[in-house]
């Protein structure tokens, strides 16, 4: 296993614990969502909210696998470019940014076999 190859693995790793992290707590939110917060004044748009991060969440996870499996690299690239606008989230958006600076060096794109 050369250089690139642990880089990418510790990448998905890292993606996999987060987009997990993010799954485990927003099907808790979703929950609590639908039962607590059924009488504020939006509860559709509490649910919306918890879906689209929920849905994030496991598009991350997925990317995770992608990056260890080293396949759909526009996938993880994609996604990694809309985790680094999450400035809110500062470990998203570190991740994402490293993952874009991973991703588009010449010598992991051979691993994709891109070039």
């Amino acid at each position: 296993m050369n250089n690139n190859s642990r880089i990418l693995t510790i990448l998905s790793i890292f993606h996999c614990i987060l987009g997990g992290i993010g799954i485990i707590s927003l099907v808790f939110l979703l929950f609590l969502s639908w039962s607590i917060f059924s009488d504020s004044v939006n509860p559709v748009l509490n649910i919306i909210v918890s879906l689209f991060g929920l849905i994030f969440s496991i598009c991350l996870f997925l990317s995770g696998i992608f990056i260890l499996a080293k396949k759909n690299y526009y996938f993880s690239l994609i996604l990694a470019c809309i985790e680094s606008i999450f400035l809110i989230l500062p470990p998203l958006a570190i991740l994402g940014l490293v993952t874009v600076f991973i991703l588009t060096q010449d010598s992991n794109k051979i691993l994709y076999k891109l070039k």
